[in-house]
C-alpha cells in the first residue's frame, strides 16, 4: 500500500512539475524564421515607396522619397512573445531621419496575446542612399540571430 502511495505522489510531483514547463516550449509560430516579404500584407504598399507623403511600406525593399517627405515602415510583430523589432543598422542621418520608432498595439477589445506592429516614420534630409536594418529578436537573448529580418535600400532625391 506504502509503495503504491509513493507511486502516485511521486505521478503527481512529476506532473505538476511539467505543466509550468510545457507553458515556456517555443512552439510559438511567430518564432519561426521567415522573411518580411514572406509576411501578408494589409496596407498600402509591399516593398518599394514611391515617396508620396504618408505612404505606408510593409516589406522590404527599395524605398525612394524627397526631401521633407515622410514613409512609415510598419513590420507586423506581436511583443506579448517577447519578440520585438528593433534598428540593427541605423541609416545615415545626413541622407534620412528616423522621426518615430514605436510599438503600436492592436487596439482596445483585442484577444489577450493579439499582436500589433512595429511603426517607424522616415522623412528624407537631403539626396542620397542610405540603408535601414531591422532584426526581430528577444532583447535579451544575446547572440542569438533575429528570427525575421528586414533591410530597406533607401534613396532620397
Amino acid at each position: 500500500m506504502r509503495t503504491i502511495r509513493r507511486i502516485l505522489i511521486g505521478a503527481s510531483v512529476l506532473l505538476l512539475a511539467a505543466v509550468p514547463l510545457a507553458a515556456c516550449s517555443d512552439d510559438d509560430d511567430s518564432a519561426t524564421t521567415t522573411t518580411a516579404a514572406e509576411r501578408s500584407t494589409t496596407t498600402a504598399t509591399a516593398g518599394g515607396g514611391s515617396g508620396q507623403d504618408g505612404e505606408v511600406i510593409t516589406a522590404s525593399g527599395p524605398v525612394e522619397l524627397g526631401v521633407g517627405e515622410r514613409v512609415t515602415i510598419e513590420l507586423e510583430g506581436n511583443v506579448t512573445t517577447g519578440y520585438s523589432w528593433t534598428i540593427d543598422q541605423q541609416p545615415d542621418a545626413a541622407v534620412v531621419e528616423v522621426v518615430s520608432d514605436r510599438y503600436v498595439g492592436p487596439g482596445d477589445g483585442a484577444a489577450a496575446g493579439q499582436g500589433g506592429h512595429q511603426e517607424v516614420v522616415l522623412e528624407g534630409v537631403a539626396a542620397g542612399t542610405t540603408t535601414l536594418g531591422m532584426g526581430y529578436a528577444r532583447p535579451w537573448e544575446e547572440g542569438t540571430p533575429p528570427v525575421q529580418t528586414a533591410t530597406f535600400a533607401i534613396t532620397v532625391r
